[in-house]
């Protein structure tokens, strides 16, 4: 099963027209949203929630596996393969925290403007080769408060 058509800033991971094997693909993408719930510990009474922010973050992580499919080729063709140029892109994209604009089809054809988190990881498998193993990549959605609405406070009444 692949999952198709996965855009990491304008790199296409598991494109269907390179044919069989498709390189590399998405293993699995989990996308979800962070809601700030803050717990009070109240002694002898019921604990108090507060919610700090009425807007939330869009949040993704993806694993992509990198694999050999020159063998699938030919031998000659394993060093230019699509999986060493996916490795070399995914190296190249972890070197910088964006914004990338994240696209899958079921979220948004439009994709999103996302900033890489944290620390980026590839594990490579002895026995493969070097460019053949697991990425993991976590991204958060870019807001950087241009965009903010105003708040039902903020808000000034109008004059009728």
């Amino acid at each position: 099963m692949h999952i198709t058509k996965l855009y990491i800033g304008d790199v296409l991971f598991d494109d269907p027209k390179v044919g069989l094997p498709r390189n590399p693909s998405a293993l699995d993408i989990e996308w979800w949203y962070e809601h700030r719930v803050v717990e009070y510990k109240i002694p002898g009474y019921k604990d108090m929630t507060q919610v700090t922010s009425n807007h939330v973050l869009l949040h993704c992580r993806i694993n992509i596996r990198t694999t050999d499919a020159g063998q699938a080729r030919g031998k000659e063709n394993q060093e230019n393969g699509d999986g060493r140029n996916k490795f070399k892109a995914l190296q190249n994209i972890i070197k910088s925290t964006g914004p990338y604009i994240i696209k899958s089809p079921e979220w948004g054809d439009d994709g999103h403007p996302m900033y890489l988190k944290g620390s980026p990881k590839f594990r490579q498998v002895a026995g493969e080769e070097d460019w053949v193993g697991v990425w993991s990549l976590e991204f958060v959605e870019k807001y950087d408060g241009a965009e903010a609405e105003e708040s039902p406070a903020e808000q000034t009444p109008s004059e009728d």
